[in-house]
């Protein structure tokens, strides 16, 4: 449509609608641009410093403390949720929290990446079907396995060798133990794996057959992931929705996560509806026949 009688020099209602779109288009672009770079900062050192490697060790000093507040330790910071951070870089990072440390210990916890099916093989019973989740793109392999290499003493206090308190039953149904989350930067899990759940092996085994799910993060503050990542600098008002899942139990060895079902990917649905379309279409067109 042609305006008519329009002043020299004044724009139209389609040049000014036209002018704000390209500036929103480019405000959009700058915050992607500014996740990007601060995502970017955060891998990048640890990636050079790290080139190639599959296995990192992170290592934390308990105080005894039987304050609720959170867990005192002399060599790593503190997390979230009053427990000991263990950050492993590549994005990804694991909280410990005691709910009574009766005597100072050291506990390691091994975070090794593995491929998707060198994970599913060591899920047992009702997880046999579920899928691993990848939380760290920037490893060798995005699938990371959680080993505890000198899990402290758990026990009602009564023996000289308990160096915390471990009561109750196992999981979340704990009455004393532990809380554990684990933390990863890549919200794309978001989309396909809605519902990360913590898996934990029992006794000696490798074998992933016990739920101790607690609670999901879809998101993590701007604070959580300056506290958790090392990233504060130039996010604003940005948000990566940072994902993180939490368990209970009691005793230790081996943990990751995993989903009960993912969801396809948005190729892989667009085949299916096609493939369906077809077929309703030959049927429609049998019967007409």
């Amino acid at each position: 449509m042609l305006e008519q009688d329009r002043p020299a020099g004044a724009e139209s209602t389609v040049e000014v609608e036209n002018s704000a779109a390209a500036r929103r288009r480019k405000r959009s672009a700058a915050a992607k641009l500014l996740q990007v770079a601060a995502l970017g900062a955060a891998l990048v050192p640890l990636t050079a410093n790290n080139a190639g490697a599959t296995t990192l060790t992170e290592s934390c000093t308990y105080a005894p403390s039987t304050s609720p507040a959170n867990n005192i330790s002399s060599d790593c910071d503190n997390g979230i949720n009053q427990g000991i951070l263990f950050k492993f870089g590549f994005g990804i990072a694991v909280e410990l929290h005691f709910d009574t440390v009766l005597q100072g210990f050291s506990v390691g916890i091994e975070a090794s990446s593995k491929t998707a099916e060198e994970i599913a093989s060591h899920f047992a019973g009702e997880f046999e079907d579920w899928a691993p989740v990848p939380i760290c793109p920037a490893c060798d392999d995005p699938y990371v396995d959680f080993t505890v290499l000198n899990p402290p003493q758990g026990g009602d206090g009564t023996n000289s060798g308990d160096q915390f308190l471990s009561t109750g039953s196992r999981g979340p149904g704990a009455s004393k133990g532990y809380d554990l989350y684990i933390y990863w930067l890549d919200g794309s899990t978001n989309a396909q794996f809605p519902n990360p759940q913590v898996l934990h092996a029992t006794g000696g085994s490798e074998t992933f057959d016990r739920n101790i799910s607690t609670v999901y993060f879809s998101e993590l503050s701007n604070g959580d992931t300056c506290t958790i990542f090392d990233i504060c600098e130039g996010i604003g008002a940005l948000s990566f929705s940072d994902p993180g899942a939490g368990g209970r139990d009691n005793m230790f060895t081996e943990f990751t996560l995993a989903n009960p079902t993912a969801v396809p990917e948005p190729a892989s649905m667009l085949l299916l509806g096609t493939g369906i379309s077809a077929l309703m279409y030959r049927r429609r067109r049998r019967n007409a026949e």
